[in-house]
């Protein structure tokens, strides 16, 4: 299955997210566990996501996608800048 790949420049945008290391047989649960996260430290500091939250893969040097170690991460807007907390970074 091929998929097609856009590049689009975007402005700058404020997030918090988690970088996971997972599987294709925990990705579900991981991205779930990831998001229950960033979602309950949103609602601790009494904020709500800018927009859609979304996924972004890391691939390793070669360019390349192994299914056995995916490099991930769970991102949710933010208004603004906020403070990173454990694993949760703001960027």
């Amino acid at each position: 299955m091929e998929g097609k790949v856009e590049i689009k420049d975007l402005a700058p945008q404020p997030v918090l997210s988690i970088r996971i290391r997972t599987n294709m047989e925990k990705i579900g649960t991981d991205i779930g566990t990831a998001f229950g996260a960033l979602f309950h430290y949103l609602g601790e500091l009494g904020e709500n996501p800018a927009g859609m939250p979304f996924t972004m893969y890391h691939y390793n040097m070669e360019g390349e996608f192994d299914e056995t170690d995916i490099d991930m991460e769970a991102a949710a807007p933010t208004a603004s800048v906020l403070e990173s907390k454990g694993e949760i970074e703001a960027k």
